[in-house]
C-alpha cells in the first residue's frame, strides 16, 4: 500500500509504530526492518516503541534484546519511546519511570546504552 505513494515522490520516510512487540524476537524485528527497507528504500522512524511488561527484569531483557536492533539498523533514523511514567501510559506496565521519579532498570540501561553508543 505504501509503495505507490513512496514512488510518487511525496513520501521521504516512513514511521513505524512498535507497540505490543513484547514477545517478538530481535531476529524477527531485524528481518521485518530489512524487508521494509528492501521494498521501500526510504528511511524509517520507530515512532512509538514501548514494552508493556510489569516485571522489571523481564522488561529490561526485552529492551536489551529489541532496542539495539532499532537503534543500530542503518536505515532507522530515530526511535521515539511511547510513554515514560508508570501508570500514565496507555499500555499497562510500559512506563520506564516510576511515579516517584525513580527509573525502572530498563530506563537505567537505556540511558547508559545510548551514552555508550552515540550515533
Amino acid at each position: 500500500m505504501a509503495r505507490p505513494v513512496v514512488q510518487s515522490g511525496y513520501v521521504d520516510a516512513i514511521g513505524l509504530q512498535a507497540h505490543h512487540l513484547d514477545d517478538l524476537p530481535a531476529a524477527e524485528i531485524q528481518k521485518q526492518l530489512d524487508y521494509l527497507w528492501e521494498q521501500l528504500q526510504i528511511p524509517m522512524y520507530i515512532t512509538e516503541y514501548d514494552v508493556g511488561i510489569c516485571d522489571d527484569e523481564e522488561q529490561l531483557r526485552t529492551y536489551q534484546e529489541q532496542f539495539p536492533v532499532f537503534y543500530n539498523h542503518p536505515h532507522v533514523k530515530g526511535v521515539t519511546l511511547w510513554g515514560y511514567v508508570s501508570g500514565k501510559t496507555w499500555i499497562e506496565c510500559s512506563g520506564l519511570i516510576r511515579q516517584d521519579g525513580t527509573h525502572r532498570p530498563a530506563m537505567t540501561w537505556l540511558m547508559q546504552y545510548i551514552e555508550d553508543n552515540p550515533r
